[in-house]
């Protein structure tokens, strides 16, 4: 989910969910979602009922930023091999 906010710019649930490449089921994103604001990686804005919800990084989501570069030049680096 970090990596989907950080780099592909979504910040709402729906977005998330149908434009992830895991094929994630909602009620799983909605637990990943509630663990990051949890620990404190997210925050969610106060949106009411018929509204979208806008997830943002908090000081400590931003912090992660060049661990999540680093994972992907690895990618990059050493494709995985079938």
């Amino acid at each position: 989910m970090l990596r989907d906010i950080i780099f592909g710019a979504r910040r709402h649930f729906r977005e998330l969910l149908t434009s992830n490449d895991e094929g994630i089921a909602s009620d799983i994103l909605a637990s990943r979602l509630r663990n990051l604001v949890e620990e404190g990686l997210l925050t969610r804005d106060g949106a009411t009922r018929g509204q979208r919800a806008t997830y943002s990084l908090t000081e400590a989501g931003i912090q992660t930023v060049p661990v999540m570069v680093a994972l992907g030049a690895c990618a990059i680096a050493r494709p995985h091999q079938s």
